[in-house]
């Protein structure tokens, strides 16, 4: 599983009309291609590419409209594309209601008509789910509804450990910090400088933790529009002093 990597399709906040909803893409030789996140903008960034056709997962932090409305499109275009592969659906509670329910608005019926088997698996908060040659463990954030910060960890052909993280959105808990404290790569929201806003993570309190731990890449995205070039700017900063800090952008690729 050596030359996995990370690509970011959007790192924008819900409304951001440049840099489209935050989303990533696990691919890489001998690696299952996962799609963390898929809210309303990212499908169509995804057929540009044409990176739908590998994808074997789809992962949701949490089911707001940025992160979760683009299931819709994604499921409607492969049963228009005859796609036979097998898709899971991971997440936490409720997924599979609500994506039942989503689908049914949008394309009554459809759910019926696809081709190929859609696996639902739920990931609880303090559990290991173990898919195919990833394990994913989640924790939960403050944030207005429930969202997971996960942790994916696998090992490559060698046998070496490698492992990554995404935040979804919420202000962080002891339980989310604990579970990222030691990954390869974690890709953390930060919504704010230093605005204290109850559901979102900012900048001032991420770093201040983020200084001691064992991270080893810290890409931040999903920053409130008002905030956007404030954040970059003290991210290019907080670079200068530690190479850890990446401003992530749409296209970037981090390898794991």
């Amino acid at each position: 599983m050596s030359g996995a990597s990370i690509e970011v399709i959007g790192s924008g906040e819900a409304f951001d009309s440049e840099l489209g909803n935050t989303a990533y893409l696990l691919r890489g030789d001998g690696v299952p291609g996962v799609l963390l996140d898929c809210g309303y903008q990212v499908p169509e960034r995804l057929w540009r590419t044409r990176y739908h056709a590998s994808l074997d997962a789809v992962f949701f932090t949490h089911l707001h409209a940025d992160h979760a409305f683009g299931i819709v499109p994604l499921l409607t275009r492969y049963w228009e594309e005859k796609r036979e592969k097998p898709l899971a659906l991971i997440g936490g509670p409720g997924l599979e209601a609500y994506v039942r329910r989503l689908m049914e608005l949008g394309y009554p019926g459809m759910l019926q008509r696809l081709k190929f088997e859609l696996e639902f698996l739920e990931l609880r908060e303090g559990e290991v789910l173990v898919w195919r040659e990833l394990s994913f463990r989640g924790a939960r954030t403050v944030h207005s509804v429930l969202n997971l910060t996960v942790r994916v960890d696998f090992k490559d052909a060698a046998g070496g450990a490698h492992s990554f993280s995404v935040s979804g959105d919420g202000a962080t808990t002891d339980e989310s910090r604990a579970l990222v404290e030691d990954v390869g790569v974690h890709l953390q929201e930060i919504y704010s400088v230093d605005a204290d806003i109850p559901s979102h993570e900012n900048l001032v309190k991420f770093s201040a933790w983020a200084r001691s731990s064992h991270i080893g890449t810290i890409g931040v995205a999903h920053h409130a529009r008002s905030a956007l070039g404030a954040v970059t700017s003290e991210v290019d900063r907080l670079r200068e002093r530690d190479p850890r800090w990446v401003s992530l952008k749409p296209g970037m690729v981090i390898g794991v």
